[in-house]
C-alpha cells in the first residue's frame, strides 16, 4: 500500500476517514485525547462514539483541562458530546446523505438521517462550528462476523460522507484484541490507515462522479491472489443494491492479478451487475480480454 494513504492518528487532515490500529486502552485514551484537543482547537464539534465506555474517561480529562463538555449543542462554543446511540450510526441501510429504510419521524426525517455524519456535520456548521470530528473505539462493534458484515457496509457510507461534508473520522480498532486479519477486513473501506493494514483500499469518490444506476468507487493499492477474496467480500458488502454498473477507478491500483479480476467478475455475477474498470493499465485491459470475463470491462484513461 502506498504511503500516500497512511496518516498519523494525530494531526489528521480535515475531511479524512482513518482506520487506526491501536494497542490497548491506554494508547486509545492517549491518542483520542490529542485528537479531540486538535478538533476543539480547530473549533470543530467533536463526537465521541462510545463503543467501550472509553468516552467517560476522555470526558473527565477534558473537563479537568477546563474544556466545555456538554451533552447539548451550544452555538459557537466548542463542545465534546458523548452519544449513547453510537452503534446505531453504523447500522446497515443508511446512505451517505442519511437516506434509510427506517421510517420517518414526526418532522418527516428518518432517525438514521438525523444521525448520519453528513447531517450531523451540517448541524455543526449551522451551529457555528468549522466542522465535525468523530472518534470511536469500534473494537466491540466488529468482534463478531455478523456485526462486522454490517459495519463494513456502513463504514463505506462514512467514507463517502468525508468526501463532500466537513467531517473527519478516526475509527479505532484494538489490534491486540481483534488480530491483524480482522482489522484488515475493516481497514479496506477507509480512505486512509495509520499503518499498512490492508494491501488495498476501497475508497469513496465524490457523488458528482456517479450517474443513474452507477456506483463509482476507487480501488487503491494491490490485489493479488492472497487478497482477491477480501476484495470480493468488500464489493458484496459495499454494494447493497443490484443491477446497473459499478464503476471502479483503478488509476491508483498498482497491481491487479488475474485472481482480482476473477473476484470482481464473481461479485458482479452475484450482484447481477457490470463492473467497469476506469483508468485501467494496458496489462489489466489485456487480462480482461484474455480471461474473457462476461461481467468486467476495462477502459483506459480518457
Amino acid at each position: 500500500m502506498s504511503s500516500r494513504f497512511q496518516v498519523p492518528a494525530v494531526a489528521v487532515p480535515p475531511q479524512t476517514h482513518v482506520c487506526w490500529a491501536f494497542r490497548g486502552a491506554r494508547e486509545f485514551a492517549h491518542v483520542a485525547e490529542r485528537y479531540t484537543r486538535e478538533g476543539l482547537d480547530r473549533h470543530e464539534r467533536v463526537l465521541v462514539l462510545d463503543g467501550q465506555d472509553t468516552a467517560r474517561g476522555l470526558v473527565a480529562t477534558m473537563r479537568a483541562a477546563g474544556r466545555t463538555v456538554l451533552p447539548t449543542q451550544v452555538r459557537g462554543e466548542p463542545v465534546l458530546v458523548t452519544l449513547s446511540w453510537a452503534p446505531d450510526l453504523r447500522a446497515g441501510g443508511a446512505s451517505a446523505d442519511g437516506a434509510s429504510a427506517g421510517g420517518p419521524s414526526a418532522d418527516g426525517a428518518s432517525a438514521d438521517a438525523r444521525r448520519s455524519p453528513r447531517h450531523l456535520a451540517a448541524e455543526a456548521v449551522a451551529d457555528g462550528f468549522a466542522g465535525l470530528r468523530i472518534v470511536t473505539d469500534a473494537t466491540e462493534v466488529v468482534r463478531s462476523r455478523e456485526r462486522r458484515e454490517r459495519f463494513v457496509a456502513a463504514e463505506h457510507v462514512m467514507d463517502a460522507a468525508t468526501v463532500t461534508a466537513p467531517v473527519t473520522i478516526l475509527c479505532g480498532f484494538d489490534v491486540d484484541e481483534l488480530g491483524p486479519a480482522t482489522v484488515a477486513e475493516v481497514a479496506c473501506v477507509h480512505s486512509f490507515t495509520t499503518e499498512p493494514l490492508s494491501p488495498f483500499l476501497f475508497r469513496a469518490l465524490p457523488q458528482e462522479r456517479t450517474v443513474a444506476r452507477e456506483r463509482t468507487v476507487a480501488l487503491a493499492g494491490e490485489v493479488d491472489s492472497a487478497s482477491a477474496g477480501d476484495l470480493y467480500r468488500a464489493v458484496l458488502r459495499v454494494v447493497t443494491d443490484t443491477g446497473g454498473t459499478i464503476r471502479i477507478d483503478v488509476s491508483e491500483a498498482h497491481f491487479m492479478s488475474h485472481a482480482a479480476l476473477l473476484a470482481l467478475d464473481r461479485a458482479a455475477r452475484a450482484l447481477d451487475c457490470t463492473v467497469r474498470l476506469d483508468a485501467a493499465s494496458p496489462v489489466t485491459r489485456w487480462m480482461v480480454r484474455f480471461l474473457e470475463l462476461d461481467r468486467v470491462v476495462a477502459a483506459g484513461t480518457p
